[in-house]
């Protein structure tokens, strides 16, 4: 979904739940706050995992708005919802404030229990090339599908991301069009990116990517010590997987606290290991964490034995 598609709402009455690309679900939330002709401040509640009960909302939305007929409630970064809250909800939900709307931001399906509108916001690569292609024009640039798709990539298919590198990149060049080394020269990739990479040709056992992959981390300062424990999360991930046979990519991705598309790039790694690897892997992680917090092992020392750990099993 793109956010053309919010025009085809006459109006936002009501709950709603957006999920998919944290940019284009703020951007949403901006629009609708527009449309709903909300301007001040007062007339907007916001709740989170720190403030977040059922009580609460429902107390927020039934508040006369100050400045305005319309009232908005945003919920988001909740975790977990007890089930008395949840009862309460789909109690509330059908006869809520008819002046109110609720936007509940739920890339975890913690609130698939309501029944709301959901505004999905999920791109396809499609779909991402061509948003990458839009904001790299409202920058004055352009960009290939292939080099737009490359951009995405780096920074972990996030849109957000992409924008602030496209202002780097709108800056860094002087010709109308982004391309590819100017991207290498300018957007540097994101730790999960690189994890993944450095799973990836560790589960190919490709010794010399692998090698690549390790000596420039080890030319940043601090760099093995962040990317230990990413690692180690995404190994255990990849256990979990292994061995969730039952699970839906939308049920594993709420268990593990992540994306759904990020459980699919989690199976493209699974066929490099089996889950007796991944397990002796993770215990392998665990004693490693052990001897770098006794003072045992340095984190560089930790990062290369891992990785030649791995390559051997």
């Amino acid at each position: 979904m793109n956010l053309k598609s919010l025009s085809n709402y006459d109006n936002f009455y009501g709950c709603f739940i957006l999920c998919g690309d944290t940019y284009l679900t703020s951007c949403a939330v901006d629009f609708i706050k527009q449309k709903m002709n909300i301007t001040n401040s007062f007339d907007i509640s916001i709740f989170d995992s720190e403030n977040f009960s059922s009580n609460s909302i429902i107390e927020s939305c039934e508040q006369v708005s100050f400045f305005t007929t319309n009232r908005l409630v945003i919920v988001k970064n909740v975790f977990q919802v007890l089930e008395s809250d949840k009862k309460k909800l789909l109690e509330y939900i059908p006869k809520m404030n008819p002046t109110c709307t609720l936007l509940i931001l739920d890339n975890m399906q913690v609130f698939d229990f309501l029944k709301c509108t959901k505004l999905n916001f999920t791109l396809t690569d499609i779909e991402l090339v061509q948003e990458t292609q839009r904001l790299a024009k409202e920058k004055g640039k352009s960009i290939s599908n292939e080099d737009a798709l490359y951009l995405a990539n780096l920074v972990n298919k996030d849109l957000s991301s992409i924008n602030t590198e496209l202002e780097k990149l709108s800056m860094y060049t002087t010709n109308d069009t982004i391309l590819k080394e100017d991207i290498n020269s300018v957007v540097t990739k994101t730790d999960d990116v690189v994890v993944f990479e450095l799973t990836t040709a560790l589960g190919k056992k490709d010794a010399n990517k692998t090698l690549n992959i390790l000596f420039n981390l080890l030319k940043q300062d601090n760099q093995a010590s962040k990317l230990l424990p990413l690692m180690s999360n995404n190994f255990t991930r990849l256990f979990t997987i292994s061995v969730s046979k039952n699970l839906t990519d939308e049920l594993l991705a709420q268990k593990l606290g992540v994306k759904p598309f990020a459980v699919t790039k989690l199976r493209s790694q699974l066929k490099n290991f089996n889950p007796v690897k991944l397990k002796n892997i993770v215990y392998e992680f665990c004693d490693v964490d052990y001897m770098i917090k006794s003072g045992l092992m340095q984190a560089d020392t930790a990062l290369i034995y891992i990785v030649e750990y791995i390559l051997n099993i």
